[in-house]
């Protein structure tokens, strides 16, 4: 879409049939999760009939016919459908932040970002890493450089661990919005939860201070996943 490309796969007209509306859907999902493919995404785990609203599912592969599931299988996803296909779509959307969001960030960009002085950006590591792409490490960078405004010689590696405190989105806050640095000023160094809880509140009503919505909870914050961080993070 961000190409001025059609989006593939997408139903022309809604069937008046509910079943050949299903049918369409998984068409589209299937042609969906192809082209993510063909771009590079990470999406072999992710089955066409899991991103199905669960009607459709139940009518495709629950009910009788030719593409119903083996019968021992029958019980589990009338049980946890709504899981699996919750994690599907999780794994979908980052997996299309990571191609058409992430993939914009580059070293280049960073260093011409206003208010970031390229010179102090060149003992960063921007490439060159077995774990993380180049377009995260930027984003590792880009914390770096702000949490080193107020404690220097710091280094973030990774999305998880080194951000549970909330002490890094509050360097990144107090650079970007100097009316906030005494509340950031407050955070502690922590690894005790409640106390990366009570952080993280203050992160969420700084966040809010700045009109920011569609925030994740405190917990989410505190000790939230590295892909979960990561999406807060752009």
């Amino acid at each position: 879409a961000s190409t001025g490309k059609t989006v593939p796969g997408q139903m022309k007209k809604v069937p008046a049939n509910r079943k050949e509306e299903a049918k369409m859907l998984l068409a589209q999902y299937t042609e969906l999760l192809s082209t993510l493919k063909a771009y590079g995404g990470l999406v072999g785990a992710i089955k066409p009939e899991y991103l199905l609203p669960q009607d459709h599912f139940h009518r495709l592969f629950l009910e009788k016919g030719p593409t119903s599931i083996p019968v021992q299988l029958r019980q589990f996803y009338q049980q946890h459908y709504e899981l699996v296909s919750e994690g599907s779509w999780i794994m979908l959307l980052y997996q299309v932040v990571k191609l058409f969001v992430f993939n914009r960030l580059t070293a280049k960009l960073l260093r011409s970002t206003p208010g970031v002085d390229p010179a102090l950006t060149k003992d960063l590591q921007l490439s060159g890493s077995n774990v993380y792409s180049n377009s995260e490490l930027v984003l590792l960078g880009w914390f770096t450089y702000h949490f080193r405004l107020t404690t220097p010689k710091a280094q973030i590696l990774n999305f998880d661990k080194d951000l549970h405190d909330c002490r890094v989105f509050g360097a990144v806050l107090a650079s970007h919005v100097p009316s906030l640095s005494d509340a950031m000023a407050t955070l502690k160094k922590t690894d005790v939860l409640q106390e990366r809880i009570a952080n993280a509140q203050t992160i969420i009503s700084a966040c809010r201070k700045i009109g920011l919505e569609y925030l994740p909870a405190p917990p989410q914050l505190a000790q939230g996943s590295a892909r979960d961080l990561m999406l807060f993070s752009i």
